[in-house]
C-alpha cells in the first residue's frame, strides 16, 4: 500500500548548498488514513562543528559514535522510495536530503513540488494560525512534546498531516503525487546492517559508566613507574582544566592508559593521588583558630571536592576522607609513593602572549571573549590552530571542527568558555 514518509531533520545551520550538514534525521511511515505505521530516527555524524547547539540540543559527544550520512544513505533511500515525502517546510528538508545524497555521490528524486508541506498547507487549513510547527500544532490541539528533536517534530508533522487528511477528505487534493512517487526512480544503494542505524540522543550522565570501567580490571604487577604516572596525571590535569572531562578527553585518557599498560585499580590509585594533591593545593586560606571554616565556605568547598571526586570516578566518601586529612593537618607520609610525588594539580596556566583560538557558537558572543582575552594580554588568533597555539576555547569540548581536530592532533588543551573564564581569573583578568 502506498503512503507517506514524514521527515524531520536537525542541521548545523540553514545553508544546505554550502557547508551545513544534517545531524539528526527521523522518518515516519504514515498510511493514507494518517496512521503512523513505522518510526526510525538516528543521529548523524557530520564531521564538523554542530552549529547552533542551543537550538537542537545535540552535543558532539552524542554524535561521536553515530553513522555518517553515507553509511545510512541506503536505508534512508529505502524508507523514502515509493512514498510521498511530507515535512513542515518541505523545501528545507528536501534540499538538505538532496545535498547529503549528492555528497554520497548519488542523485535522488526529491524536491518540494513532489511532496506535501504541512507548513504550506496551513495557509488553507489553518488560515488564522502562524506557520511555525508549534503554532500549527497548538491550533489543532496537538501536543508537541520536544521541539527541535527530529523524532518528536516528525510526529508533530504527522499529526498535522492527519488533521489535513480529515479536513480534505477523499480523494486528497494531492492524490496525483502517489503515482509520481511510485514511478520515481531511486538509485539502488547498499543497506548496511549496523546497530548504529538507530543511534539516539544523549544518555544521561548518571547512566554512563565512568571511563575507568573501560580499562582492564586489577592492578599492575608492579607500581606505575614515575614516568608513566607523570604522563597520565599530566593528561588528567589538562583534561580537568575546565572541570569537565569531555568524551574526547576520556578516550585520550583510556588510550594513554592502554599504551602505558595501566590497569583499572592502578589508574584509580593515581586518581586518588590527584584528589589528595588537589585538596592540599586548595587549602591556601589560613584556618581560623577554631580550626573550622565558616559554614557557607565549607559547604562550597565540599561540594566542589565531591564534584571533582565524581569526575575522577571516586566516591563522596573518598572526597570526605581526603578533605578531613587536609583539615586535620595530618602529616604527609615520610616516603610518599610515586603517584603522590608526581600529582601536581593546576600545572597548566596561561601567560601573556599565549595564543588562543576560539571555535563554535559560544553562549556569549565570540567578540566578547576575544576582547577579554586581548585585555589579559593573550594573542587572539582567528586563523586555524598551529603548533604555537597554547589553548583552544570551544563551545563544545567534543567539537569536531577543524580547529578542534587539529588541537587534539597537536595535544593542545581544549576548554569550555567557563573553563577559559577560570584561566583568565588565574591571570588576574576579570
Amino acid at each position: 500500500m502506498t503512503g507517506y514518509a514524514v521527515v524531520d531533520l536537525e542541521t548545523t545551520g540553514l545553508a544546505a548548498a554550502l557547508h551545513d550538514r544534517v545531524v539528526e534525521i527521523a522518518i515516519l511511515h504514515v498510511d493514507r488514513d494518517g496512521t503512523i505505521t513505522d518510526e526510525w530516527c538516528t543521529l548523524i555524524n557530520p564531521h564538523r562543528d554542530l552549529g547552533p547547539q542551543h537550538v537542537h540540543g545535540i552535543s558532539a559527544s552524542d554524535v561521536r559514535g553515530a553513522p555518517t550520512f553515507d553509511r545510512v544513505a541506503g536505508l534512508v533511500a529505502e524508507k523514502l522510495a515509493g512514498r510521498v515525502l511530507v515535512a513542515h517546510n518541505l523545501s528545507f528538508d528536501a534540499g538538505f536530503l538532496s545535498a547529503e545524497f549528492a555528497r554520497a555521490g548519488v542523485t535522488v528524486p526529491l524536491d518540494a513540488e513532489t511532496g506535501v508541506c504541512t507548513m504550506r498547507l496551513a495557509k488553507k487549513y489553518l488560515p488564522r494560525s502562524r506557520r511555525s510547527l508549534a503554532a500549527c500544532c497548538a491550533a489543532v490541539g496537538l501536543r508537541q512534546t520536544a521541539a527541535h528533536e527530529a523524532l518528536h517534530d516528525a510526529r508533530a508533522a504527522a499529526g498535522l498531516l492527519g488533521y489535513y487528511l480529515g479536513a480534505a477528505g477523499r480523494p486528497e487534493p494531492w492524490a496525483d503525487l502517489f503515482d509520481r512517487a511510485e514511478n520515481a526512480r531511486w538509485p539502488l544503494l547498499p543497506v548496511w546492517d549496523l546497530p548504529e542505524h538507530t543511534r539516539r540522543r544523549r544518555v544521561p550522565l548518571g547512566e554512563r559508566p565512568h571511563f575507568l570501567e573501560r580499562l582492564p580490571e586489577g592492578h599492575c604487577d608492579a607500581p606505575a613507574e614515575a614516568a608513566s604516572a607523570e604522563a597520565y596525571l599530566a593528561l588528567l590535569d589538562t583534561a580537568l582544566l575546565d572541570h569537565v572531562i569531555s568524551q574526547s578527553e576520556q578516550d585520550a585518557l583510556v588510550d594513554l592508559a592502554g599504551r602505558l599498560d595501566l590497569r583499572r585499580e592502578t589508574a584509580r590509585d593515581l586518581h586518588r593521588a590527584y584528589l589528595r594533591a588537589s585538596v592540599l593545593a586548595r587549602t591556601t586560606t589560613p584556618f581560623p583558630a577554631s580550626g573550622r571554616l565558616a559554614a557557607p565556605v565549607l559547604e562550597r568547598e565540599t561540594t566542589s571536592l565531591v564534584r571533582l571526586a565524581a569526575l575522577l570516578g571516586l566516591s563522596a566518601g573518598e572526597a570526605a576522607e581526603a578533605d578531613r586529612a587536609a583539615r586535620d593537618r595530618a602529616p604527609r607520609p615520610s616516603a610518599p609513593g610515586q603517584a603522590e610525588a608526581v600529582a601536581r594539580p593546576g600545572r597548566f596556566a596561561l601567560a601573556q602572549g599565549d595564543r588562543v583560538v576560539f571555535t563554535g557558537a559560544t553562549r556569549e558572543p565570540r567578540e566578547v571573549w576575544q576582547h577579554r582575552a586581548a585585555a589579559a594580554g593573550l594573542a587572539v588568533t582567528p586563523e586555524n590552530v598551529s603548533r604555537r597555539t597554547r589553548l583552544v576555547v570551544a563551545a563544545d569540548p567534543d567539537s569536531m571542527s577543524m580547529k578542534a581536530r587539529r588541537a587534539r592532533a597537536y595535544q593542545i588543551p581544549i576548554v569550555t568558555e567557563d573553563g577559559f573564564a577560570r584561566l583568565l581569573a588565574g591571570m588576574g583578568a576579570s
